[in-house]
């Protein structure tokens, strides 16, 4: 047990010596991965350049260094670990989250705080396969709600066909808004691609966008509120996800 400590505490103190340098966490990020029990993912996490200074700005929490990625922590930190249908931890500066058994699982990550007004777009580099399911949903997805309470989302999803849906979701029903398919958006390889939120300038709606082209998909958006952003992911699949990053104006 002296040892586990006394390697975790080393740990920790050779990673916040390395900021801002060359570390994707700060010293409190750190920290809170440690105290999960996360050793080695931290050191996959955390010790990766180009993640920037300890408060980052959207600009440098998107950026790479000679092809160096990392899972945005400046939006919403990395939940790890398995809960028995989803598991959960970092590899190559991905964000990678699995379902091998469950076609009706979900996982949902939500920013802790708020995001203030004025923010304009939210993008995310995601690759995946995941199987059909016949009658539900799948794939990967994008979440908004202007609910401070987070009572009741709004979530776009992506998937790997090229079919892009809308979706309400309160309490743990799933209304779908609209679907679309469209064949530009196929990934029949396991590639990464961007897709994201965008705010429609003048109006209070928000659209779906995949690798920078409109899907026609949008919902309601209570400009004049913060908004709580987040991703979810849905079926049995594998889910990688990387440069997690807010736009300002």
């Amino acid at each position: 047990m002296r040892i586990a400590i006394w390697a975790a505490a080393s740990l920790f103190l050779c990673l916040a010596a390395a900021q801002p340098a060359d570390a994707g966490c700060t010293s409190g990020q750190i920290k809170a991965l440690l105290d999960s029990g996360a050793h080695e993912q931290v050191i996959q996490f955390c010790a990766v350049q180009g993640a920037g200074p300890e408060d980052p700005s959207p600009q440098q929490q998107g950026a790479s260094d000679q092809g160096a990625s990392t899972f945005s922590l400046g939006v919403v930190a990395p939940e790890l670990g398995n809960d028995g249908i989803w598991n959960k931890y970092v590899r190559g500066g991905a964000y990678v989250v699995q379902n091998k058994f469950d076609p009706d699982g979900y996982f949902l990550l939500l920013s802790k705080n708020p995001v203030a007004r004025g923010w304009r777009s939210l993008s995310i580099d995601a690759r995946f396969h995941h199987d059909k399911n016949e009658g539900g949903i799948v794939g990967p997805g994008l979440v908004f709600t202007t609910d401070p309470n987070a009572e009741e989302l709004i979530v776009y999803t992506l998937m790997q066909g090229g079919t892009v849906s809308v979706h309400n979701w309160k309490g743990d029903k799933l209304t779908l808004l609209n679907t679309k398919q469209n064949p530009d958006f196929a990934r029949d390889e396991f590639q990464f691609q961007t897709y994201g939120l965008v705010v429609v300038e003048g109006a209070d709606r928000i659209e779906l966008h995949v690798d920078g082209k409109p899907t026609g998909l949008e919902a309601p958006y209570k400009s004049d509120a913060p908004v709580i952003v987040g991703l979810a992911t849905f079926g049995r699949g594998n889910y990688e996800f990387r440069n997690f990053v807010l736009h300002e104006k």
